[in-house]
């Protein structure tokens, strides 16, 4: 057990937010106000809670994709240090005709590296269908919506995405997206 120490530090927990109908911060996790420490007003520990202007057009943007289950992808920059961000929609526990909240996650991404996608099948060594399925990730499309449009199921649309991960040696859709997109 001595040596899982090392491995444990590797990864990181994104950070989470989930946000109302309305924008109002509901919840965060510890992660999410190490990435971005300005969201307390004036540092103090019982401050209020603000979102940046990134998180507020990102989850303006699902609100107005009109896809209940549909998620939505941006980039948030904190002192240049880049993170990923996701918004997908989640239910409303109460039920009701309250808008439903948005879970917000956020990612540090990879150094930057700008890979040719172009290349990227022979260099390292994806199958047809995993080149196919790294061009929908890096146009932003979700795991159902890839498996629509590829006429596959979503697990195997998550396999081809882990084969992918595996041989591009990186560990998440968003550091996919930063090795192949210029920002």
């Amino acid at each position: 057990m001595e040596n899982s120490a090392p491995i444990s530090n590797k990864a990181s927990a994104p950070g989470v937010l989930i946000i109302d109908g309305n924008n109002t911060l509901l919840h965060t996790n510890s992660e999410a106000l190490s990435i971005i420490p300005t969201m307390k007003k004036c540092g103090e520990p019982d401050g209020e809670l603000y979102l940046p202007e990134e998180i507020v057009s990102l989850c303006d943007q699902l609100k107005g994709s009109g896809k209940p289950g549909g998620t939505v992808h941006g980039r948030l920059s904190v002192c240049r240090d880049p993170y990923g961000m996701k918004a997908f929609f989640i239910h409303n526990p109460s039920g009701g005709d309250e808008p439903r909240s948005i879970m917000v996650l956020m990612e540090p991404l990879v150094e930057k590296r700008t890979l040719k996608l172009e290349t990227a099948k022979d260099e390292f060594g994806l199958s047809r269908r995993e080149f196919e399925v790294l061009q929908c990730i890096c146009a932003g499309l979700s795991n159902r919506e890839i498996a629509k449009k590829m006429f596959i199921c979503e697990y195997t649309v998550k396999d081809h995405i882990k084969k992918i991960m595996n041989q591009l040696k990186l560990r998440s859709r968003n550091e996919i997206m930063a090795a192949f997109l210029s920002p």
